[in-house]
């Protein structure tokens, strides 16, 4: 009987031609390929570091887009790595504190708000921006105590204690007169009051500085709708807001069904003025507005 034996000797043969035709190495082109794979890699290596950094990295400016994207605790969390205790620093925190505060607020949808009447806004958050804002008041000047200045007000506003907001907003404009915000938070201040003599003088001239700032034609409309019950100069200003708005701003929607619902009560008071806003054709007739 014959048996079959492998032929073990001739495949060794083999590879050893393969090994002696592979002696002079890889080739060019394939070395060039595999080089630039390698390179590749590296490169992107390090622009996902960078980005990381750019973007992760516990810093000021990392800390204030977050902030802009409405990311507050992730904001606050990367600021508190931050060992630096510059004003620049603690106005950030103080600002991320009182935003998330009014971010916990509208998310219980206002269960706790006004509960106390002497303190309408309670929260650790608002308690150590107060803290924090206070101690750049007590060191700074110029704009960074303007700003300590605004937002202690608009904390102090929310909290039900008027004429301490008022105190610090009429200090920001003693500081900056031109400061818009400022006289907006004034005016609001004032309407709530009663002062509307006040309120409308106040917006009145900020229009004249900014007559194209939807936020001044939008806070008139709502002085002259909420407060003044003026509807017709309610009309001329929810028109004027909603021309110049832009077109994310949150009240956008609110102001246009306002408007859409005055126009419907009184057809009589549509302004002669464009209504950009207005996809359709205009359905009602204009006429010229004695109250502006």
């Amino acid at each position: 009987m014959k048996y079959y034996v492998p032929k073990f000797k001739t495949g060794i043969i083999h590879l050893k031609r393969g090994l002696m035709n592979n002696s002079k190495g890889l080739s060019f082109p394939v070395i060039l390929v595999i080089g630039s794979i390698i390179s590749i890699v590296l490169v992107t290596a390090i622009l996902l570091v960078h980005f990381i950094n750019l973007n992760y990295k516990p810093s000021l400016k990392n800390a204030e887009r977050m902030m802009q994207k409405g990311r507050f605790e992730e904001a606050l969390a990367s600021i508190n790595q931050i060992e630096s205790s510059t004003s620049d620093v603690i106005l950030l925190k103080a600002e991320l504190q009182f935003l998330k505060a009014l971010k916990h607020r509208k998310d219980e949808r206002w269960k706790t708000y006004g509960n106390d009447e002497s303190d309408w806004f309670k929260s650790e958050e608002i308690d150590s921006a107060v803290v924090l804002l206070k101690k750049v008041i007590e060191s700074e000047s110029g704009d960074k105590l303007s700003k300590a200045c605004y937002y202690l007000g608009q904390i102090y506003s929310e909290k039900g204690w008027f004429y301490e907001a008022e105190k610090q907003f009429q200090k920001v404009l003693q500081i900056d007169p031109n400061h818009k915000d400022a006289k907006l938070a004034l005016s609001s201040l004032y309407a709530k009051l009663s002062r509307f003599p006040e309120a409308e003088s106040l917006l009145r001239n900020t229009y004249l500085e900014k007559p194209d700032d939807p936020d001044v034609s939008k806070n008139m409309a709502f002085l002259y709708r909420y407060y003044i019950d003026l509807p017709e100069s309610a009309i001329v200003w929810f028109n004027r807001y909603l021309n110049n708005a832009h077109p994310r701003d949150l009240d956008v929607n609110h102001c246009r069904k306002e408007l859409e619902e005055l126009f419907q009560r009184y057809p009589e008071y549509c302004p002669i003025e464009p209504q950009k806003w207005q996809k359709q054709n205009r359905k009602f007739k204009a006429r010229i507005s004695s109250l502006q």
